[in-house]
């Protein structure tokens, strides 16, 4: 997707540049530049007012202030209080007002109705910098993307959703509070979301129908010749088998990729059944009642009931055979005796 900056080099400058900055102690860059520019340092139009962000109360808003100076004090005055608000201040953390948004215009209405605090509505030189080159990128993107009809990919989910979150985090980061750089996470945001909406409603027809139809339709007839005369597989295998094979040619077809997840997928879940397969097998050796263990049982059981060898004879001339079953009183250490009456089947008793 092409952008007016997509040059990884000129993105790590402005980054490194603008976390060089923020490493500078605020007292000592105000210090060179007031010492760099001492006729500018001070200026009583400019610094009529006092206070944190007094930048922003009065003085320092180039589109308001400066053309009040201009008609009240002449150019000269307006000239000092201008190279004072740039030279002196706009270099500095605290930076100056965006114009036309100071406490005087447009900026007092935002803060005390809608809520937006003050140091969103200042910018000093870097935040400048590195706002306008994400701006520029951002617009550039959102433009490209709804003209074009971009849509999306992983480089422009990494290009819109990703750097636009990163914009917006860092923007919104206390120690930076970069209003430019939200306003370019919001623009590659919504570049992200129109790219999303598009590629949504207008799903897959970039390929040709005919090709997703043909590439189908030959995995599936080639699925049919293996699956019926070479394995030998019956109608149902052969069957399951031919729309498998149809749903990754048509993948295929239409992107790569799909295919492979396609094909991925099915893998993964023909393992699944292969080895819940092999743990229901032994599950079924495990648990099997073969003769041997029966017979077993019966002994062991036998040697607890004399009487059920006879049972068993009589049961095996008579099928209606019911013994008489008396009443026995089990003990169970210090529980108390309870007695238990067997019914006519010999699975079930009855609590007295």
């Amino acid at each position: 997707m092409p952008e007016i900056v997509n040059d990884p080099i000129s993105k790590a400058i402005v980054s490194s540049g603008n976390f060089a900055y923020l490493k500078i102690p605020a007292a000592e860059l105000r210090g060179f530049f007031d010492s760099s520019f001492p006729a500018l340092a001070k200026n009583h139009l400019a610094d009529c007012a006092s206070g944190y962000l007094h930048r922003f109360t009065a003085g320092h808003d180039i589109v308001i202030d400066i053309p009040k100076t201009l008609i009240n004090h002449g150019p000269l005055e307006a000239m000092k209080q201008l190279g004072h608000v740039l030279i002196t201040d706009f270099p500095t953390k605290q930076g100056i007002p965006i114009p036309g948004l100071s406490e005087s215009g447009l900026g007092g209405w935002l803060t005390n109705v809608v809520g937006i605090p003050k140091p969103y509505l200042c910018i000093n030189v870097m935040d400048a910098a590195v706002g306008i080159f994400a701006c520029t990128e951002g617009t550039l993107d959102i433009i490209n993307i709804c003209a074009n009809n971009v849509r999306m990919s992983p480089e422009v989910f990494l290009d819109t959703f990703v750097e636009g979150a990163a914009e917006l985090a860092l923007g919104t980061n206390p120690m930076i509070t970069n209003p430019l750089l939200v306003a370019s996470g919001i623009e590659n945001i919504a570049a992200g979301v129109y790219s999303s909406c598009y590629t949504i409603t207008h799903p897959i027809w970039y390929t040709s129908f005919w090709d997703v139809a043909g590439g189908g339709l030959a995995g599936g007839m080639i699925s049919l010749l293996i699956s019926k005369f070479i394995l030998k597989k019956d109608n149902a295998t052969c069957l399951a088998n031919v729309t498998k094979s149809v749903s990754i040619s048509s993948l295929f077809a239409v992107s790569t990729g799909f295919g492979i997840a396609c094909i991925i997928g099915m893998a993964a879940s023909g393992y699944g059944r292969f080895l819940a397969s092999k743990d229901n097998a032994k599950r079924a050796i495990f648990y099997r009642i073969t003769k041997e263990r029966y017979f077993d049982f019966l002994e062991c059981v036998s040697h607890c009931s004399p009487d059920l060898a006879k049972w068993i004879i009589e049961f095996e001339k008579d099928k209606s055979f019911i013994p008489e079953l008396p009443e026995y009183q089990i003990e169970f250490n210090d529980m108390p005796l309870i007695e238990y009456q067997f019914g006519e089947d010999l699975q079930m008793m009855h609590r007295i």
